[in-house]
């Protein structure tokens, strides 16, 4: 179970992260 939370928490940075980049790029996100 742990493993599973620590993959979830993960993928959620990274889409967090993607999300701020294509911020930065002046794209909208939608």
């Amino acid at each position: 179970i742990r493993n599973a939370l620590i993959m979830v928490a993960e993928r959620a940075e990274w889409s967090l992260s993607e999300l701020v980049a294509s911020a930065r790029q002046g794209s909208p996100v939608t």
